[in-house]
């Protein structure tokens, strides 16, 4: 799931955290839902640089 859905490499989703991995998840499920995508994009990319920031991805 982490490489296929998020697009994670092995060594990225190692570091991660069960948190990080599901709120990763859940922030995907929330930009592929039809409502609304370009606001659902916008927090994934955010919610990204968050996780960047933190040597995360």
């Amino acid at each position: 799931m982490a490489s296929g859905v998020l697009g994670w490499s092995p060594n990225v989703f190692w570091k991660s955290t069960p948190h990080e991995f599901f709120a990763s998840l859940e922030e995907r499920t929330k930009s592929n839902s039809p409502d609304d995508k370009s606001d659902s994009e916008e927090d994934f990319a955010q919610f990204r640089q968050k996780l960047e920031r933190a040597n995360v991805i």
